[in-house]
């Protein structure tokens, strides 16, 4: 769909082009019918005189033209006697107007004809009343100074209509900018809104009245929006911090009775209700940073942060459960990566991504994972196939099989608001039976 801009272009030059086109037409074709009538005038004025003119000597003697008028012909007038003979004698190359006129010509009517050189002409034909009988008379008249005026005014007239059209087009170019320029600030201000500065609101103080009028709504719309988004960071936080005390107490007393159990049924279900505790433990501090990464009070110390160190530290975590699937790590760390950054968040992103390849990758499998030139990539099998439109979202677990309840579905979303808060860019990819993590630990063109 083209832009507003452009409509507004095509459409004022279109019209205007239209409108001036359409009025050049109509002041030509007027012009050309008063041309036309002007030379009809003078034919019907010449016609009286020869009605005044006739008498017995009319015949008069044969004077031929002089050479100067045949070989530049102006009017030609052919009189045809009662008896057949011709007023004047005409020439060799005379042409024949009689022959020359339409069919059914009717007396005193002009019509056109074309001569055989091309030359066009306006026709008349009467009849005299002579005492000898009636006479009739053909009288033509060159139009090559009617066409001249007619092709004058065209020119003229199209040169009019290239002049509007491009004054159109210059105006259209001055104040396109100028009708669309508050369209462009308010996109440009709504591109700034996020998540980070929910408090953010439109200007108002320029643009017409039908943009204030929209900036109000969209403004009274973002206070909507940030009080309901301030009562969902309010009920996530104090519902995670509500669930923290009973479930540290009911894991505490899950623990104490596993070391005074004996009988191997009873220890058996205390294990996987410990499992369910540390479960729901992750779960509550996980909703717990996600509220407060949401709310903007998430406290970041940054240092100096070695990455492959960080890696190496995360993959040591997790080397056991990886060789219990029979899955092989291969890595390829190009170089040291030192970057600027809160160690402990960066480390939760890294074993976040970890922990999903993981757990989402079928036993017996590769993966791998390379840092180079501050980009991180994570990558591995999928077992089954998930939707890459919901990859990131809170609470979606792509493979809940594989993942035996062990996840909530938090993990990348924390994953990429961290990233946000960090300044890195994260991008998640699930397609031809892989998934792939790329972590761009310093946002592009920094």
């Amino acid at each position: 769909m083209s832009s507003l801009r452009s409509r507004i272009a095509l459409g004022v030059i279109g019209i205007t082009s239209g409108v001036v086109l359409v009025a050049a037409v109509g002041v030509w074709l007027t012009g050309r019918t008063f041309l036309l009538r002007g030379v009809d005038g003078e034919l019907a004025s010449r016609m009286d005189r020869l009605h005044r003119m006739a008498g017995p000597g009319f015949t008069g003697r044969d004077r031929p033209r002089p050479p100067e008028q045949r070989n530049e012909v102006h009017r030609l007038l052919r009189v045809v006697n009662a008896d057949g003979s011709i007023w004047p004698p005409p020439a060799a190359d005379d042409p024949d107007l009689a022959a020359l006129a339409a069919p059914g010509l009717q007396p005193n009517q002009p019509s056109s004809i074309v001569l055989a050189d091309g030359q066009r002409m306006r026709l008349m034909m009467s009849r005299l009343e002579r005492p000898d009988g009636i006479a009739t008379a053909w009288l033509a008249i060159d139009l090559e100074p009617v066409e001249a005026e007619v092709a004058r005014l065209a020119w003229m007239l199209g040169g009019l209509w290239l002049a509007a059209t491009a004054l159109a087009a210059v105006v259209v170019f001055l104040l396109r900018s100028a009708l669309v320029r508050p369209l462009r600030q308010l996109d440009a201000a709504i591109d700034r809104l996020g998540p980070d500065d929910l408090a953010a609101r439109l200007p108002r103080s320029t643009g017409p009245s039908e943009v204030r009028g929209l900036v109000d709504r969209l403004n009274h719309l973002l206070d909507r929006l940030e009080q309901a988004f301030r009562r969902e960071q309010t009920t996530i936080a104090n519902l995670a911090h509500e669930l923290r005390t009973p479930v540290a107490a009911l894991r505490t007393t899950i623990e104490f009775r596993r070391l005074s159990a004996t009988d191997p049924h009873e220890r058996q279900v205390l294990d996987d209700a410990f499992r369910t505790i540390g479960h729901m433990q992750r779960l509550v501090a996980d909703l717990l940073l996600l509220a407060r990464l949401e709310a903007g009070k998430e406290p970041l110390l940054r240092e100096s942060v070695e990455v492959g160190d960080v890696l190496l530290d995360v993959l040591e975590v997790w080397a056991a459960r990886s060789e219990r699937q029979q899955q092989r790590w291969e890595r390829d760390l190009r170089g040291p990566c030192l970057i600027t950054t809160s160690a402990d968040h960066l480390r939760l992103i890294i074993g976040n991504l970890i922990s999903n390849a993981v757990h989402h990758a079928p036993e017996g499998t590769t993966l791998c994972l390379t840092l180079a030139d501050e980009v991180l990539t994570i990558a591995n099998p999928l077992s089954s196939p998930i939707d890459s439109t919901q990859l990131g979202r809170s609470f979606y677990r792509g493979d809940e099989a594989r993942s035996d309840g062990d996840h909530c579905g938090l993990g990348l979303a924390l994953c990429r608001r961290l990233a946000d808060v960090l300044c890195m860019q994260l991008e998640l990819h699930a397609e031809h039976g892989r998934f792939t993590a790329v972590l761009r630990l310093r946002p592009s063109g920094s």
